[in-house]
């Protein structure tokens, strides 16, 4: 079975170094509206080397993820039932990050 994949169009300064494509354990998924992220985590996700990536104004969900070596990091999502549902089953599983 193929592992699953989560899409990246850039190279962000949360992944602390590591180069995609990597593969990483998706730890869990939360459900939040953007009006609920603070400023600086909104920077700390979006940022990479031409700026931040804009986030919609909606409701999104925050993937956490885990390095091998047990390092954190989270990326948002658009919200969508469909996707809530798919990233929810891939829970405690290894997800490979790849560049679109």
């Amino acid at each position: 079975m193929k592992t699953p994949q989560i899409k990246f169009s850039h190279e962000y300064y949360k992944f602390v170094g590591a180069k995609l494509p990597f593969k990483a354990a998706l730890v869990q998924c939360f459900k939040v509206h953007f009006s609920e992220l603070s400023r600086c985590f909104i920077t700390y996700d979006t940022t990479y080397d031409a700026g931040e990536y804009p986030l919609p104004k909606t409701d999104l969900m925050v993937l956490l993820l885990m390095f091998e070596d047990r390092k954190l990091f989270t990326t948002v999502r658009r919200f969508t039932p469909e996707k809530w549902k798919y990233y929810k089953s891939l829970e405690g599983e290894e997800v490979e990050l790849v560049r679109t």
